[in-house]
């Protein structure tokens, strides 16, 4: 009789030990979609205490629509690639180039770019061309497609930073000749830097990019098409438009596949503020 209360007892607690490791799985199945950004202005920035930024701005709002409650944090560029490539979970805004068209799930464009040359307004230097700057001592930042493009044109004389307003400082002191960067994230850093934004020379269009929302090939299809919606909602609204409009962005042109270039046009008029 004994033997049959032990098996008995062995019997509940397998099957408790199974209804938790159930309940645990679960737990992970549904985890929470964790939401990055890089740390780059204007896509992210704090200012007076407040988190602000065009990628903020909409990961914000796509929350209130979904009901997240988790935070939307900030990571530096290459540290941000690589946590939304590796985890199941995560989303964030990654820069849609062929290189990295495999390693990642494309939910939705947000943003179209352009690389540019950069100099001081005093500087001599030629930036017309991309062939007529490839001598010059050229900043860019770490992980970003302005680095990746400047590689691919040939430019060896790299030096990469973490921060833009590196560069905007290495540049207002002679340490660089140039600067390889999308032109809003130069104007905020020249502005974070403390430098006037009429000392910079604006120079040849090195290429131009989308940035996307984007997941690991691991990410959830159907949580996918959630977030997909819910944008697609801020389309109509209007919503997305607004916010683009705050940061004196344009709406992006239709990007599908690897035809994500957009044309080149005029310099934007992008005032920080």
């Amino acid at each position: 009789m004994s033997y049959f209360r032990a098996s008995s007892g062995r019997h509940a607690l397998f099957c408790l030990g199974c209804s938790i490791l159930i309940a645990l799985c679960a737990t992970v199945a549904h985890a929470e979609v964790q939401l990055y950004v890089d740390d780059v202005p204007p896509y992210f920035y704090r200012e007076d205490g407040a988190e602000k930024g065009v990628f903020y701005d909409v990961l914000k709002q796509l929350s209130s629509r979904l009901g997240h409650t988790g935070p939307i944090s900030a990571l530096p560029l290459a540290r941000e690639l690589e946590v939304v490539r590796r985890s199941p979970e995560a989303l964030g805004m990654v820069a849609r180039m062929p290189e990295r068209e495999a390693s990642y799930t494309w939910l939705f464009k947000v943003l179209d770019e352009e690389i540019v040359m950069i100099t001081t307004a005093d500087s001599k230097v030629d930036i017309s061309s991309p062939t007529s700057a490839r001598q010059l001592r050229v900043g860019v930042l770490r992980g970003s497609p302005s680095e990746s493009t400047a590689r691919k044109l040939g430019y060896t004389n790299l030096a990469p930073v973490a921060r833009s307003e590196e560069n905007a400082g290495k540049l207002a002191i002679g340490r660089i000749d140039a600067w390889i960067a999308v032109w809003p994230v130069a104007m905020y850093a020249q502005k974070q830097a403390g430098l006037e934004l009429g000392k910079l020379r604006r120079g040849a269009v090195l290429g131009s990019f989308g940035f996307y929302c984007a997941a690991s090939r691991q990410f959830d299809q159907a949580e996918a098409q959630r977030w997909r919606s819910a944008f697609n909602q801020m389309l109509v609204d209007g919503s997305y438009a607004r916010i683009l409009h705050n940061y004196d962005y344009e709406m992006p042109a239709p990007c599908q596949g690897l035809r994500c270039v957009s044309a080149q046009h005029p310099p934007p008029t992008h005032s920080p503020r």
